[in-house]
């Protein structure tokens, strides 16, 4: 599996041009993915006028942070440590911020796999925001911050912690 791992990594890893940094950086930092989905999320809250709606989002989108941290960052990343690409290998120069926890599984894609199919659950429209995922994915490779089984293993764990907030969140709204 780690020549898998490794051959997928370079494959993406050494087609950097100024271009396709630039996007994946913008694609994957924190800040642009937090306006991007406030964004879109404001807009559909607003045709919809339901406060009630907006509440359980926010709770959803909550309790999916909190798994992130605590069972990913907490848990999963101090248990299993795996290191990223570039503390492997030092000519992989990453795009972003350097961190020395483990690379499994990516937070980022976590993240992003769990509140589009949170929102997806909520309407059918933001089906359209699916495309975000292999880009996520993408660019955490292209950064040289993952390597491709990280990427995968966050949207398995995503799809996990989407199932687990809206349970929670539907128990709380009974």
């Amino acid at each position: 599996m780690k020549n898998w791992n490794q051959y997928w990594f370079e494959k993406i890893y050494n087609h950097r041009n100024y271009f396709l940094s630039t996007m994946s950086w913008l694609i994957s930092d924190k800040l642009f993915l937090v306006l991007f989905f406030s964004f879109w999320t404001t807009i559909w809250l607003l045709i919809r006028h339901d406060i009630v709606l907006l509440y359980k989002l926010a709770l959803n989108v909550g309790f999916i942070l909190l798994l992130i941290r605590i069972v990913v960052d907490g848990i999963i990343k101090k248990l299993t440590y795996h290191p990223r690409p570039y503390l492997v290998d030092g000519d992989v120069l990453p795009l972003g911020k350097k961190e020395q926890n483990s690379a499994s599984p990516s937070g980022h894609t976590t993240a992003v796999v769990a509140i589009v199919f949170t929102l997806i659950l909520y309407s059918p429209w933001f089906i359209l925001l699916t495309p975000l995922i292999p880009l996520i994915m993408w660019s955490r490779v292209y950064n040289g911050l993952h390597w491709p089984l990280d990427v995968f293993l966050g949207v398995i764990v995503g799809l996990v912690f989407c199932n687990v907030s809206f349970m929670l969140t539907n128990f709380i709204f009974k």
